[in-house]
């Protein structure tokens, strides 16, 4: 774990010029008889961004003496073009350019040193590419199906052998196979293409299929080399009437495991085609040739992706943005097409604000083509006060920010290539203020009585507020009451939240006292006392004294046996049914009683509803040959219980004896008043 503690730091440190697009910070000088040049050493390479939340980061260091590079400050940066582009100077080379549209830019760092303008430019590529001129076919491996849509307009659409030919690429999908024959992407009336730049992104998982295709066609076949001769290479063959000639990279430039962007330009009549990965031309061996008097084939048809006709150079890995032009392309414009994908948050940090001094923010960021583990770097670029911050190298750090007030917070994500920042304004607001507000409560020991504690805060959080509270007493959950989980939250812009305490089913004991007591936290200040839930036993006893109480009836009336409410059910029946003979009218009574049905097979069954979770002790089905129970025998059948949306459940015995000819039986519900 590390920990960083710094001094408040004043806002407007660093010049920003947007309408031209160009800052400098003098400071540090090098002699200048002793400047070679101006290199960017960050992004090492075209860089592109896809989520513009994001700002890049560059820095621009001098070759000096003995080649060695020094970082100064008195480095002028510029952008082109300046619309779109907010670029910020900082010391020590480095430079911020936030963008807020897509589009080509050229970054450029430029040093003057005895009269002479040394400079360096990167380009970074903002959202996607554009088309560019002769773009003959592009295919993105997007959406689903087995149908593989050319987005350059010119409808050479893919066929693709299984639509689930398709998983993680770069950039959102990609083509994904496993060296299988069956495998492969077909692209009918492909055109001839004489002169013609291929440009893509592949990963090889294995050496499977040896030479896997990227694009195999009647004219030209751009693919990896593996398992073989002259392995592993980037490879390039061009038919011809006598046979096919093939040029390759240098032995070791491809390996498997790892994403490539790669691309290669020809055209009849050149010598070798120009053949780049990621973006850096390479130099190309020719490995067979054709005599000089041979005819190159000039034939539109059939193009394979992934693999060739026969099947026998499937891919085994993943390939994505593969993109065919009409012409060659010169290095820079590869140099584009081959951007590395910047790192991207792929989840914002938890919350961005709130009470106290504590924030803990927890991100996740990707980078499919990053070439080493992402590396993180938390900061804090403007401080209302002083600040620490503990694991700020991590996905993970927490802040401990000493006053109220904004601070401008800083996340650098480095894929090893390239540098990118995020960054949130996060407003202390100090402790907040939390209290319950509820009177002591008492609740039946049935299933779905509950009661609503309010949890009020001031002010309110400008975003979600996470509680942390304390049960005690000797209520036990999971017996007297639904488990609770100790915590709770207020949403941001909000003064008051809920805890709701349930009761669940107990009919026998002494009463028992829940209390929830707020906790303090680096984010609230607690205030006031505990709150105090008492679980009343649902018991008959209780039962009859609460409703007296509530009614004023005589106790003659609450005997098990009377009918206090005059609806032809006896107080115990209610009782044992969850049924309020106060506010229970009608259906909702009647839909508890017992019913009893036949089945095809004459077998009988009762069932009934009663509170969830009562003792089924207090319950027993019997038989009889009397409506009114004289011959009563309990029946042996277990009970088959179903637990209901409303805190009741639904109770089903069946007698396993079927009726027989002529026979008449009741299956009959009785409750033990003694048990009670």
């Amino acid at each position: 774990m590390t920990a960083l503690a710094h001094s408040p730091v004043k806002a407007g440190s660093a010049a920003v010029l947007v309408a031209l697009a160009v800052c400098a910070i003098a400071s540090g000088q090098v002699a200048g008889a002793q400047v070679k040049g101006v290199e960017i050493v960050s992004p090492s390479r075209a860089v592109c961004l896809t989520d513009r939340r994001a700002s890049v980061r560059l820095k621009a260091a001098v070759l000096a003496g003995a080649d060695a590079l020094a970082y100064i400050d008195n480095v002028v940066w510029s952008v082109n073009p300046a619309v779109g582009a907010v670029l910020t100077a900082e010391s020590g080379g480095w430079a911020n350019v936030n963008f807020s549209a897509d589009g080509v830019y050229s970054v450029t760092a430029s040093v003057e040193a005895e009269g002479t303008v040394h400079a360096a430019s990167q380009t970074v590529v903002v959202g996607r590419l554009p088309a560019g001129e002769g773009l003959a076919a592009e295919w993105l491996f997007e959406g689903t199906g087995p149908v593989l849509t050319d987005t350059s307009g010119h409808g050479l659409d893919g066929q693709l052998s299984n639509s689930e030919d398709r998983g993680p690429g770069v950039a959102g999908s990609a083509y994904h196979a496993q060296a299988l024959v069956s495998q492969k992407v077909t692209v009918e009336d492909f055109p001839s293409l004489p002169e013609v730049t291929v440009s893509a992104w592949v990963k090889a998982d294995s050496v499977a299929g040896r030479f896997p295709r990227i694009i195999d066609g009647e004219e030209w076949v751009f693919f990896l080399g593996l398992d073989g001769s002259w392995v592993p290479s980037l490879k390039f063959a061009r038919q011809y009437d006598t046979g096919t000639s093939i040029w390759h990279t240098p032995i070791g430039s491809i390996e498997t495991g790892r994403w490539y962007h790669v691309a290669v330009s020809w055209k009849d009549g050149d010598e070798a085609p120009r053949l780049y990965i990621d973006g850096i031309e390479q130099l190309v061996t020719r490995e067979r040739e054709v005599a000089d008097n041979a005819v190159a084939i000039v034939k539109s048809g059939t193009a394979y992706l992934g693999n060739d006709e026969a099947g026998e150079r499937g891919l085994d890995g993943t390939l994505d943005e593969l993109r065919v032009y009409g012409r060659e392309l010169s290095p820079q414009d590869i140099a584009v097409l081959s951007a590395n994908h910047a790192p991207a948050l792929t989840a914002q940090p938890d919350s961005l604000t709130g009470g106290g001094n504590l924030w803990e923010p927890s991100i996740a960021a990707e980078d499919r083509d990053a070439p080493l583990p992402l590396s993180y770097h938390w900061d804090v670029l403007e401080a209302a006060g002083a600040w620490t911050v503990e694991d700020a190298s991590s996905e993970s750090p927490v802040f401990d920010f000493a006053a109220a007030g904004v601070y401008k917070v800083a996340l650098d994500i480095d894929d090893g290539q390239s540098v990118v920042r995020y960054a949130w304004d996060i407003a202390v607001q100090g402790m907040y203020r939390v209290f319950m507000t509820m009177r002591n409560a008492a609740l039946w020991q049935r299933a779905g009585d509950r009661v609503e504690i309010v949890l009020g805060v001031e002010p309110a959080p400008t975003e979600p507020l996470r509680l942390s509270y304390s049960l005690g007493g000797d209520a036990v959950a999971g017996e007297d009451f639904v488990p609770l989980p100790g915590e709770v939250v207020i949403q941001g812009g909000e003064t008051r939240t809920m805890i709701e305490v349930e009761a669940l089913t107990r009919m026998s004991g002494e009463a028992r006292v829940l209390t929830l007591t707020l906790e303090d936290s680096g984010d609230y200040e607690a205030e006031g006392e505990a709150v105090l839930v008492a679980f009343t036993p649902y018991s008959y006893e209780n039962w009859a004294v609460d409703y007296g109480f509530a009614t004023g009836v005589s106790p003659a009336k609450l005997a098990p046996t009377a009918d206090v409410n005059a609806d032809g059910i006896s107080n115990l029946t209610e009782y044992a049914l969850g049924v309020d003979p106060w506010r229970d009218r009608g259906e909702s009574v009647r839909k508890r009683l017992p019913r009893v049905s036949v089945g095809g097979d004459g077998v009988l069954s009762l069932s009934y509803i009663r509170p969830a979770g009562a003792d089924p002790a207090f319950y027993t089905v019997g038989v009889s040959d009397s409506p009114r129970g004289m011959s009563f025998a309990p029946l042996a059948a277990p009970e088959s219980v179903s637990t209901n949306t409303d805190g009741t459940e639904t109770v089903t015995v069946t007698d396993s004896a079927p009726l027989g000819a002529g026979e008449q039986r009741f299956l009959l519900l009785r409750v033990s008043a003694g048990l009670l």
